[in-house]
């Protein structure tokens, strides 16, 4: 009932206030309190099931459909207008109030009351075990204190406990009743029992949360050690593309200076070009488009 109570709150607060602000837009010289309570309320509330009056927009502005001056009872007041018969209030004011309220009844406040239904089922269904608990506890202590046979034949339950007492002269039968209260006794094993049954339950909590935590632990480190892992793959293999680019620049110097020596000694006619080889690296495509121009030097 709250959540009732609360959404039709909301719902008379906006249907007010969109009723007040284009009342007093469209028609402010009404004087019909009749027609005062539809402008407010009446109206404002069809909205929200679809039925768009006409009158808020110059379009739908029709003379034959209202009164001028509150003479008709059965016609509302015209909206306000000039002389020529041309409504002059705010079309643009009143558009966009209405998209404003049919926004919030249609869809907002739909939607918060889907919600609260939703949020107080949830609540009652996590406490249903222990509402049917406190009701299944009456119907136990009715059938407990009953006499065994059912009615209607529970007349001879009462004529057998009427014989038996007379014939025996035994004091009445009563059936026993649950206790109200514990005598001291009893209290204190009824508090030893609970105390036990909640250590038993504190310790199976902490220790399914210490479970949970460590797993969520070991799966942390899992994570880490495999990222960890990637990333010294990851400076492996760049040390080993540094160290391979430092070889090859190596290899290219020392070709180039070999080559350079050939080509000195031929030059100081230590040798023939025809005997000279041309040097380059096998591996490395660069390194040959760059030696090849000097192997060409050494061939006639």
């Amino acid at each position: 009932m709250k959540d009732i109570f609360f959404f039709l709150f909301l719902l008379v607060l906006a249907i007010v206030a969109y009723g007040v602000a284009k009342q007093g837009i469209l028609i402010r010289n009404e004087q019909r309190l009749d027609w005062i309570f539809q402008g407010v309320l009446y109206q404002p509330y069809r909205m929200i099931f679809g039925e768009i009056p006409t009158d808020i927009s110059y379009s739908g502005f029709d003379l034959s459909q209202c009164t001028v001056n509150g003479s008709d009872p059965y016609k509302p007041m015209c909206p306000e207008h000039d002389s020529e018969n041309t409504p002059n209030f705010p079309e643009w004011l009143t558009t966009i109030l209405l998209c404003l309220y049919l926004l919030f009844s249609n869809i907002l406040l739909l939607n918060l009351l889907i919600a609260m239904f939703n949020y107080t089922f949830q609540v009652v269904q996590d406490n249903t075990d222990i509402i049917w608990k406190f009701q299944r506890y009456p119907l136990i202590e009715e059938y407990y204190c009953r006499p065994p046979a059912p009615p209607p034949f529970i007349i001879f339950s009462h004529i057998f406990l009427l014989i038996e007492q007379l014939a025996q002269r035994k004091p009445r039968w009563k059936h026993k009743k649950f206790k109200k209260q514990l005598d001291e006794k009893e209290e204190a094993e009824l508090l030893a029992w609970e105390a036990i049954i909640k250590e038993n339950y504190l310790i199976k909590q902490k220790r399914h949360e210490s479970q949970s935590l460590n797993q969520q632990i070991n799966y942390t480190m899992m994570k880490v050690d495999a990222v960890a892992e990637a990333l010294d793959i990851n400076r492996e293999g760049s040390k080993m593309e540094q160290r391979i680019s430092h070889l090859e620049e190596q290899m290219m110097q020392t070709v180039n200076a070999l080559n350079w020596i050939v080509n000195t000694l031929i030059e100081n006619n230590f040798g023939s070009r025809e005997s000279a080889s041309a040097l380059g690296i096998c591996d490395s495509k660069a390194t040959e488009e760059e030696i090849e121009p000097e192997a060409k030097e050494l061939k006639p």
